[in-house]
């Protein structure tokens, strides 16, 4: 590893430990998750009081911390997980395919990390990389590292997505009940108008009959 790899890799680390909050156990991350989101809130009331536009997931008027969580994992925490976790630089114990029971395939990042172990490399004269399976060595083997962190990561992004479904679902029940009101209203202030062009017509009739009559 060069020098530049070593300098990105500690960088990645730092980072990683600035943002791991969702890689802690679930009541430590519910628990920081609503402390962060507090100063959020802080900060929008500040914005608010000054006239300004309130920033984006902090109006307390308008929570949506479910989003933010769910979003922030899924961008931001998730992928540099897997990124360390390919570089097989995430703290864990190995876990041969065989022991997992599970497709590559169906393998969930977040739960752990998929790796290329290779047991010997012979490096050719051209710099390319040949694994010793090639001459008689134990041939390359997948391999994952399972991780407690990336676990309490992928528990705490499906309780987030678990919250995030049943808002949206909330939000759609309240949104057709709205437009059922309004249809209701509408019947309402149409339903007076017919009655007086009855009237109208019965009175024009009564008009007419006279006038007929004298004829």
């Amino acid at each position: 590893m060069s020098e530049t790899d070593r300098l990105l890799a500690m960088e990645m680390c730092i980072k990683l430990a600035d943002i791991n909050g969702p890689c802690k156990r679930h009541d430590i991350h519910v628990q920081w998750t609503y402390r962060i989101a507090e100063e959020f809130y802080e900060q929008g009331d500040e914005e608010a009081n000054l006239g300004l536009q309130v920033s984006p997931f902090m109006d307390r008027k308008n929570p949506q911390l479910a989003k933010l969580q769910e979003s922030f994992i899924n961008h931001l925490v998730a992928p540099l997980c897997n990124a360390y976790g390919e570089a097989a630089l995430l703290p864990g114990v190995w876990v041969e395919d065989s022991d997992s029971g599970e497709d590559d395939d169906n393998t969930d990042q977040t739960e752990s990390s998929t790796v290329k172990f290779v047991d010997e490399e012979v490096v050719d004269s051209d710099s390319s990389v040949r694994s010793a399976a090639a001459d008689g060595g134990r041939p390359i083997r997948n391999r994952k590292v399972c991780c407690l962190q990336t676990v309490h990561l992928r528990e705490n992004y499906e309780y987030w997505v678990d919250i995030l479904k049943k808002e949206q679902a909330e939000n759609e029940k309240c949104e057709a009940e709205r437009k059922e009101a309004e249809e209701e209203v509408e019947d309402d202030k149409q339903a007076p108008d017919d009655e007086m062009e009855t009237i109208e017509e019965e009175g024009s009739l009564q008009r007419i009959s006279p006038t007929k009559d004298a004829c």
